[in-house]
């Protein structure tokens, strides 16, 4: 599969959702440990997030 550098995505790191959502990157960790939070990837020993995961996971949130 080739991958074209326009369909390249960012992947998010911890501190990015952790500044994005005002938390303690531990919070992220803690979330992972009990399944909760945004869908992760493990990459080797890196976590990231896939953006659109993480827009998904947030407009999930939502109440009301």
């Amino acid at each position: 599969m080739t991958v074209m550098a326009d369909e390249r995505v960012r992947y998010l790191t911890p501190e990015d959702v952790s500044e994005a959502l005002q938390i303690p990157v531990g919070t992220l960790a803690n979330w992972r440990s009990q399944k909760k939070g945004p869908k992760f990837y493990r990459f080797g020993g890196l976590v990231r997030y896939h953006p659109d995961d993480f827009e998904a996971w947030l407009a999930a949130q939502a109440v009301g």
